[in-house]
């Protein structure tokens, strides 16, 4: 399933080849690199944490003042998280009216949310059910949901939350909102993969707000890390703005 996980998110990011000799293109193929990706941040980033969250909740998030809720909460969790991961979002939200197994029927994220939203598991299944809505460009229905993630006591669920909305801001072009929430994710993020990409869109969203000061020295962040691989793109970003390359 790692494995699968792992090809499946190749395929989707092709990040851009940028070498010394290309300063010519090298706008151009990082504004592409963006465009085409930018929605599929959430999206990479949830696939990235769906196994190890799952298994964290199921296995020992279980609240005692809700024991029953959070163990009905997790097995509807376990049944439905299969097709998300396949990619088959409406079915993921909506539940499989022609599947049982052990005699109960499979259903969907919006519903586990709406049945245990007062428990962590279903702050956990708000998480899915709006990174599936947003996948379906329901963008004001995913807000909702990323809002009743946000409320989750894991870290690693304000994490993917934060991202959501912010990508969600970012598509409806306000830009200062989603580098809000960007920042946000990038200060929660261990992983330092995840918390430069957090960075690299802060600034790109701080730039297209014309906050240029505070995005040229995100952009130079990253640069620094100098293990990112964002490092090309914060170059691009710091060419659009005008500045010089160090």
């Amino acid at each position: 399933m790692k494995q699968k996980e792992e090809k499946g998110q190749e395929d989707i990011v092709k990040h851009p080849e940028i070498s010394p000799e290309d300063n010519g293109n090298i706008v151009i193929k990082v504004q592409n690199f963006v465009e085409q990706n930018r929605k599929l941040v959430i999206g990479i980033s949830l696939g990235v944490l769906a196994i190890a969250v799952l298994f964290f909740f199921i296995k020992n998030r279980i609240d005692e003042s809700n024991r029953e809720d959070s163990i009905n909460a997790s097995a509807a969790i376990s049944r439905i998280m299969q097709y998300y991961q396949d990619g088959n979002y409406q079915t993921a939200l909506n539940g499989d009216s022609l599947k049982k197994i052990q005699g109960e029927k499979v259903i969907g994220l919006i519903e586990i949310v709406n049945k245990y939203q007062g428990t962590d598991q279903g702050k956990y299944a708000a998480l899915y059910a709006a990174s599936a809505l947003l996948n379906l460009n329901r963008y004001q229905e995913a807000k909702k949901y990323f809002e009743i993630a946000m409320k989750s006591p894991a870290k690693i669920v304000q994490e993917g939350a934060n991202v959501g909305l912010a990508t969600v801001y970012e598509m409806e072009g306000k830009y200062k909102e989603a580098a809000d929430y960007y920042e946000q994710a990038a200060l929660i993020a261990v992983e330092l993969g995840l918390k430069n990409r957090y960075m690299f869109f802060q600034a790109l969203c701080l730039e297209k707000a014309g906050d240029k000061e505070k995005a040229e020295k995100l952009y130079r962040e990253v640069i620094g890390d100098n293990r990112s691989d964002y490092v090309n793109s914060a170059k691009a970003g710091l060419i659009r703005l005008g500045t010089i390359i160090e």
